[in-house]
């Protein structure tokens, strides 16, 4: 593939779009003469391939192209290829071209030649009618020496005014130059970051989806552990009585069974008995009077504060709690 061939190919891919240049070039900051160098395979028109392939890659990239396919494109390119005999060192066509230059110089010349000329002849009819003319004639020459100094001062300030003029317009082109090129590799840094940010997202994604899914697992795992701990913790209450004979002063025929996911706790007071509790956050207290019984049941917490420990029998999931035999307060903290 040639640089024509790449250059048919990008604005077949405008065309589809219902762009133009002048739409593109708005867009992407690089000039329009740039563009239709592009699309006509024009490298001496750009100058570097540097600045080129910077042009086609952002050119690429606003038609919806990808960095793979800008890629390929440049690879296949004959221009491009170590093989091809192509200059490097292109020189940039900025200003006027050199025969165009020429042409207002060679004007100036003739001008100041005819002004010359002029001058001269009015000189040589002014003294050729003056008797200083005619009594020393070897001063005629000294006049035309005068002149002839301001003439060449007066060229060389034409022709300084001239090199300047070539010289700024040169260095304007050149900054716009810069400009275009600048602008057009931050817009195509930022493509290629916002694909790497798309990607990351992607990534993410993918991420908080296991994530999820593990967690899940975890929990299902969780309940079914539990569940399994519920029905390990069901017992016959007949043999239960049997290993505990101090539960046998508890009516567990009136003792309904926990809801799934609580604990319970079953006290019987053997005397009168004053007791501060909280259950779940909530508070209270209470006097349990000799021989009554209380059923708690909880998810997460229940915490007493017992004034007579001795006066107290405590069974937490049927199973029995040492709450002390002595007379002091004592504290039970169940979870």
């Amino acid at each position: 593939m040639n640089l024509a061939e790449l250059g048919s190919y990008v604005r077949e891919k405008r065309e589809s779009k219902n762009l133009s240049i002048a739409d593109v070039s708005k867009a992407i900051k690089i000039p329009q003469q740039s563009l239709i160098a592009i699309e006509e395979g024009n490298l001496a028109v750009i100058g570097y391939e540097t600045y080129y392939k910077s042009f086609l890659k952002c050119y690429l990239l606003h038609l919806g192209g990808s960095f793979a396919e800008y890629q390929e494109l440049v690879k296949n390119v004959d221009e491009f290829s170590e093989e091809a005999v192509v200059e490097k060192t292109l020189k940039p066509q900025y200003g006027e071209p050199e025969e165009e230059k020429a042409k207002p110089r060679s004007k100036k010349l003739t001008i100041q030649l005819l002004i010359l000329a002029i001058l001269g002849g009015s000189a040589y009819f002014y003294f050729s009618q003056s008797d200083m003319f005619s009594k020393d004639k070897a001063e005629a020459p000294v006049i035309e020496e005068k002149a002839e100094p301001a003439l060449i001062a007066q060229k060389e300030t034409y022709e300084e005014a001239a090199s300047q003029a070539v010289t700024e317009q040169n260095n304007a082109s050149l900054a716009e130059q810069k400009e275009s090129t600048e602008a057009a590799l931050k817009e195509a840094n930022n493509a290629d970051e916002r694909e790497a940010n798309s990607a990351a997202k992607e990534n993410n994604k993918e991420v908080n989806a296991a994530a999820q899914n593990t967690s899940e697992l975890v929990l299902k795992k969780t309940e079914e552990q539990e569940q399994k701990k519920e029905e390990v913790q069901a017992v016959d209450l007949e043999s239960f009585l049997k290993e505990n004979p101090a539960a046998q002063v508890i009516d567990w025929n009136t003792v309904a069974a926990p809801q799934k996911g609580e604990q319970q706790a079953v006290m019987h007071a053997k005397q009168d008995c004053w007791m501060q509790y909280t259950q779940d956050g909530k508070s209270g207290h209470f006097i349990l009077r000799k021989g009554e019984q209380r059923v708690f049941n909880f998810k997460e917490n229940l915490y007493f504060k017992i004034a007579n420990g001795s006066a107290i029998t405590l069974f937490h999931n049927k199973k029995p709690v040492a709450v002390g035999d002595s007379s002091k307060v004592r504290e039970v903290n169940l979870k």
